[in-house]
């Protein structure tokens, strides 16, 4: 008998995994803060194109949203959809940008009211990674929008709750106010850079964050939470903040 050859191979569903970056632009992060997060997000983002492209099974679709005295903006992406990396590079935020109060609670709440108005349907399909949120932020917010409401509202939310969700605090230093507020947040990690340098910061945050990627693309059953607070701890204890 004739043997068929096959011309196409049939095509292989890709894992989709679903990053927000929530970056805080009030106008207290000009300067060195805004720097250090431009230096860490160009990385970051060269990083995860280099790794989408090694990983053949998975999608990397991200979200940049950004919040002070302009209110919340999507810097990338849109409430709709993340976008894939593929075509993009990272712009710096200018210290023109950075201005105003921090809205902090109004950015949690967009993304709490989009995972409860299910405007993405694919987080419950069959080949999702679980979501990853960073917050990025040097002080307590004075928004309209209570953190705290936002943040158990985002928890509360089938999505939310499966997240691996991580905040980061720049030169936050005695205030303990936004410390609780970060704290709070961070279900699955909690991390202060005050004693280090700016590279080192960078540094930091770079590895943090792409630790949790790692940990929340593993698609197995388990605390990711847990398995995630023990990775930032492994990290701080490094000498980057020696």
């Amino acid at each position: 008998e004739e043997k068929i050859t096959m011309l196409f191979k049939p095509k292989k569903i890709k894992w989709v995994q679903h990053i927000f970056f929530l970056i805080d632009v009030s106008g207290s992060m000009k300067n060195e803060r805004i720097g250090i997060v431009n230096s860490v997000m160009k990385d970051l983002i060269s990083e995860l194109k280099s790794q989408s492209l090694k990983d053949m099974d998975r999608n990397y679709k991200v979200r940049i949203l950004t919040f002070g005295g302009k209110g919340v903006q999507f810097k990338y992406g849109s409430l709709v959809q993340g976008i894939l990396l593929d075509d993009y590079e990272w712009t710096d935020i200018s210290d023109e940008e950075c201005d105003g109060y921090t809205p902090m609670g109004e950015c949690i709440k967009l993304v709490s009211q989009a995972f409860a108005e299910g405007v993405y349907p694919e987080y419950l399909g069959r080949y999702l990674a679980t979501p990853f949120i960073l917050l990025i932020s040097d002080g307590q917010p004075n928004g309209d929008v209570d953190v705290y409401e936002a943040t158990n509202e985002l928890r509360t939310t089938k999505i939310g709750s499966q997240s691996v969700i991580v905040s980061i605090g720049i030169s936050v230093d005695d205030n303990e106010v936004a410390k609780d507020v970060l704290r709070h947040f961070g279900k699955s990690g909690f991390a202060l850079g005050d004693g280090a340098r700016p590279e080192e910061l960078a540094e930091l945050i770079k590895q943090i964050t792409t630790a949790s990627i790692d940990i929340a693309s593993e698609n197995r059953s388990g605390s990711k939470d847990e398995e995630n607070k023990k990775k930032i701890d492994q990290i701080m204890m490094t000498d980057l903040l020696l």
